[in-house]
């Protein structure tokens, strides 16, 4: 029993491995995957949120597909599912929980698009939309924009 206690997980073996080891290990994962990685350990997430391993995984995460499917349900049971060609498998990308603090009670939300670990979302009855950064965990709603509602003459050049 004792000898359980004082064995190293495999978190705390992982941990022991050389910083550019594991960054070229976390290279190779897709994002919800490094997501995940965050709540192993505080040194591994720390290695994670770092402004230099962010920036180089922006930068070789460039080329990689995804597809995306947004299941319209209510807000606390919508799910997004997004495709990876890298690891050619899906992933359950869990929003819904990011966005029930700003989204009202039967309100109806449609996925627009994504871009690094933002989302956007547009809200049809409320007319808004609503960012939301994966990483920080974090849901902003994006003002109006000032050329007016979508459809009137103030989209359009003249001449």
């Amino acid at each position: 029993m004792d000898a359980d206690r004082n064995r190293p997980s495999n978190a705390v073996g992982l941990c022991l491995l050389p910083s550019d080891l594991l960054q070229d290990i976390f290279f190779r994962l897709a994002l919800p995957e490094i997501l995940c990685l965050r709540s192993v350990s505080t040194s591994l997430s720390s290695l994670i949120s770092g402004d230099d391993f962010r920036r180089l995984y922006a930068l070789r995460s460039c080329s990689e597909t995804w597809l995306f499917l947004y299941k319209k349900r209510s807000p606390r049971e919508s799910m997004l599912h997004g495709f990876n060609d890298r690891s050619g498998r899906w992933f359950h990308i869990p929003v819904a929980g990011i966005l029930l603090p700003a989204v009202h009670p039967g309100e109806d939300l449609y996925f627009l698009t994504a871009s690094g670990d933002f989302f956007l979302f547009a809200s049809n009855s409320r007319r808004e939309l609503i960012a939301v950064n994966l990483a920080a965990n974090a849901v902003k709603k994006i003002p109006a924009s000032p050329l007016g509602p979508r459809g009137t003459s103030s989209w359009r050049r003249s001449g």
